[in-house]
């Protein structure tokens, strides 16, 4: 949320990191590598988190789309329990229903 907030305030954020919500919530990915070290250097990828998951080579990209996939699908609905009945509660639910009945005899009567 700060960094969203930083950015709609009209600054630029560059961030390096490796955790793949925070790659993916990006408007750009730059990948530098291919490797570590001396074996390094050289830009690998560059673009959209989408389209840095679709370049070949590189290994960010390879982590990147089965996660970006995952953040798309969507969400089955919420399934709300089902809720047994006990001999207690039927047994309130008839009481109640009693009660009700006497009630309405009653303002009947005195009606």
């Amino acid at each position: 949320a700060c960094l969203h907030a930083l950015v709609d305030r009209g600054n630029s954020v560059i961030v390096i990191e490796h955790h793949l919500d925070v790659i993916a919530a990006a408007d750009r990915v730059l990948e530098m590598g291919p490797e570590a070290g001396a074996d390094g250097g050289l830009l690998v990828a560059d673009g959209t988190p989408e389209a840095v998951a679709k370049t070949r080579g590189s290994h960010t990209g390879r982590f990147l789309a089965p996660h970006l996939a995952a953040l798309r699908k969507p969400k089955p609905a919420a399934i709300a329990p089902r809720v047994k009945s006990s001999a207690k509660s039927q047994q309130a639910a008839k009481l109640t229903k009693g009660r009700k009945k006497r009630a309405s005899r009653n303002e009947e009567v005195l009606g």
